[in-house]
């Protein structure tokens, strides 16, 4: 042996650490991957809900014979309020453009509360 390091044999118990921390770094591999695919699919229900909603308001504030019963004027339905499938797109429409509302006001609060900090941190640097 001219100055090369012995090689020394793999034992059981080398084996067996490495086997056990391979199968450990799989498993961490697959858990990154199911939560990436659960957000991935969360993220596309929302999606598709949201649009879902989009569209049931469309449908119901058309100016066109309901689809669900050809009538015109939706007093007439005989089914009733509530009952109506368009009634309830009708509800559902609300709710979304109540929800924009709402994020509309959150958003310009929040314009104003930096627009105001803004102001008041002008002011004080003047004085």
């Amino acid at each position: 042996m001219s100055g090369q390091p012995a090689i020394e044999p793999v034992t059981d118990e080398d084996t067996r650490v490495a086997t056990q921390s391979y199968f450990i770094n799989i498993k961490h591999i697959l858990e990154q991957d199911r939560r990436r695919v659960a957000e991935r699919q969360a993220s596309e229900v929302e999606g598709l809900r949201a649009e879902n909603t989009h569209l049931r308001t469309l449908v119901a504030v058309q100016a066109t014979p309901c689809v669900y019963c050809g009538l015109t004027e939706m007093a007439k339905c005989t089914r009733g309020f509530p009952g109506c499938a368009r009634a309830d797109d009708l509800i559902c429409g609300e709710e979304e453009a109540f929800k924009a509302v709402v994020s509309e006001r959150n958003t310009l609060r929040a314009e104003v509360a930096r627009l105001t900090a803004a102001l008041n941190g002008k002011e004080n640097s003047d004085a």
